[in-house]
């Protein structure tokens, strides 16, 4: 398909199909090429009408035609006059993805059946191809892309001046799209080309005509350098922006985001500056989880404050009253608890369906530990993300712009643009606030292309793709872009420490620890903290190692926890069994904190 191919479209009625019109009588074009490379055409349209319709008829002329690496040359359309039945008439232009669309006639008035002349006259350029021996003219005189047939179809063809008609080569084809058939005949009259067709053009056919004309017929209005920023001026401007927003993400992340050295790690004993088991894990993860809450609560456990009972439907909480004696002081999330589940009883079930209250508790316990923590042990950079957004706005902005998608006829159509932006922003306030779902964000794509399944073929390829990289630049390097604080660094060590004694089950590298002397009161004391640091297996299977050779000659078989209540442990499975039990907690109190979707069938109700 030759690059300056315009395609029209014939339709009445300004919306209503064009099945109004029996045929086309007669198809006349004179086309007039200057030296400049400007072409002057007027065409006059004889269609037979067989009833009243409103207003007129409109072309559609692509004037945008795509190039190499997403750029694009313009073609200049003018409009010069419109007739209706040798009386002038009203028209006015829209701007297309692709092009121009040009009403003729007025909608308010009506249109009554028979034999009507339509004649439009115009100037473009942009019609001539560079060869390597001589230059291509191309022209659709009638667009493949008509409804109705042409019974004839004529052009004229007027050379520039300065081209002898001698040295020009001429070609043409009809027939579908892909077709090269040759139902025309011509004839040259002085230094005119005249074509015609000599057979009907059937609905959805066209003829399209070449010249050859010598090499440097025509004189270039501006230099090739000047036309390409014309017509690429926004491409230019997204590449530039692109690029610039690649460049500013890489360098704030190089000397902001990238994360402290971490020190020496050396094996603690012991839970580093106090930090409660929750602390622990949100200092170590950067948000609070299910499994967070369940250390808080096991710990609360732990230091006598609660007893956990296993149940069919879940876990039974009852409160108790420590010994004023005994008694462990609570962290600030640990008193959340304490004091929103037992504000008014003195038992709390926790089930595998959702609980409001489970809910608030969890989502003040993550502020509590937010604004303790966050601000001291991370730095998230969020002003230079959203300069990022902005950067990433402007770039997908200058981009739509440059495809014409901007205007009113594609602006709906490319309305899931907008949604992708809109996506984008989203995405990057859900990295903010930790709560990322990749399952969440696969389902929203997918819910989107199957919403906008009757025009997903309307889109560019290159502007989903183009929203799709924005959005996933800005996720990856917004997340990059937090980084921990030197102070937050430095208790990251520390925490790592505490990890590698909890972590350690071969006797022998404990050896050289030389670690405080396993008990059944250091186990549960510090098993919520193995828990927070996902290495309560490990931790389990010191403990076991511990009590089997405490009890070799095999008097007990079981080992009891004196905060549960649901069941004894095998000594022989006791690393299983207490991880199993673990495991169970984190996953009832996920359930019954989750909020789950509504389901519409829940609320329907029939009557017998």
């Amino acid at each position: 398909m030759p690059l300056t191919k315009y395609i029209f479209i014939f339709l009445l009625s300004f919306g209503h199909s064009g099945y109004a019109i029996e045929y086309i009588k007669q198809f006349d074009t004179r086309i007039d090429i200057k030296s400049t490379g400007d072409v002057y055409v007027t065409e006059t349209i004889e269609m037979m009408v067989n009833k009243n319709i409103n207003g007129g008829i409109y072309r559609d002329f692509q004037t945008t035609f795509k190039t190499g690496f997403l750029t694009k040359s313009t073609m200049d359309l003018e409009v010069i006059a419109v007739s209706i039945n040798d009386y002038p008439e009203e028209y006015h232009t829209i701007q297309l993805k692709n092009g121009v669309r040009v009403y003729m006639g007025d909608y308010k008035k009506r249109v009554a059946p028979g034999l009507h002349v339509y004649q439009l006259a115009y100037r473009t350029n942009l019609s001539l191809m560079p060869g390597q021996d001589y230059d291509q003219f191309y022209w659709n005189i009638v667009g493949y892309d008509w409804s109705v047939p042409f019974e004839k179809v004529t052009a004229e063809i007027h050379l520039p001046e300065n081209v002898p008609i001698a040295s020009v080569n001429s070609e043409a084809w009809t027939g579908f799209t892909g077709e090269e058939n040759a139902d025309y005949g011509s004839e040259i009259s002085g230094e005119v080309i005249r074509f015609f067709t000599t057979k009907r053009l059937q609905p959805y056919q066209g003829m399209t005509l070449r010249l050859d004309l010598p090499k440097n017929s025509f004189t270039k209005s501006g230099s090739t350098l000047s036309v390409f920023i014309s017509d690429n001026l926004m491409w230019i401007l997204t590449l530039v922006s692109l690029v610039s927003l690649m460049v500013f993400y890489f360098l704030a992340w190089h000397r902001l985001g990238r994360n402290p050295e971490s020190g020496v790690i050396i094996a603690r004993f012991y839970p580093p500056r106090k930090l409660s088991p929750a602390a622990t894990r949100f200092i170590m993860h950067g948000n609070c989880d299910h499994k967070a809450l369940a250390t808080a609560i096991i710990n609360l456990a732990v230091k006598g404050y609660i007893k956990i009972r296993k149940i069919p439907s879940g876990y039974e909480l009852t409160k108790l009253i420590p010994d004023i004696k005994t008694k462990q002081p609570l962290s600030s999330g640990e008193s959340i608890i304490y004091f929103q589940l037992f504000k008014h009883k003195n038992q709390f079930l926790i089930e595998d369906l959702y609980n409001h209250e489970m809910s608030e508790v969890m989502q003040r316990v993550s502020r509590r530990l937010k604004l303790e923590y966050q601000s001291k042990c991370f730095a998230d950079n969020r002003t230079l993300g959203f300069f990022g957004i902005a950067v990433s706005v402007f770039v997908y902005v200058f981009y739509l712009i440059h495809l014409n998608l901007f205007n009113g006829e594609m602006l709906g159509v490319n309305f899931i643009s907008l949604v992708i932006i809109g996506f984008v922003a989203f995405q990057v306030y859900q990295v903010y606030q930790g709560r990322i779902n990749w399952m969440w964000i696969v389902f929203a794509c997918v819910s989107v292309v199957i919403f906008f399944r009757d025009i997903i073929h309307d889109v560019e390829l290159d502007v989903l793709l183009l929203g799709l990289f924005l959005m996933i630049s800005n996720v990856i390097f917004i997340n990059l872009l937090k980084a921990p604080t030197k102070f937050g660094r430095k208790l990251m060590d520390e925490i790592e420490g505490f990890k590698l004694y909890l972590s350690t089950a071969e006797q022998h590298r404990l050896d050289t620890m030389h670690p405080p002397e396993m008990t059944p009161k250091i186990f549960e004391r510090y098993l919520p903290y193995a828990l927070a640091l996902d290495v309560e297996n490990k931790w389990s299977s010191q403990f076991a190692r511990y009590l089997d050779l405490a009890r070799k000659d095999g008097s007990a078989s079981y080992y009891q926890i004196d905060w549960y209540t649901g069941g004894s442990f095998r000594l022989a499975d006791l690393s299983e069994n207490i991880t199993d039990l673990c495991s169970d907690i984190v996953e009832t109190i996920a359930e019954a904190e989750t909020e789950p979707d509504m389901d519409v069938d829940d609320n329907l109700h029939m009557d017998d």
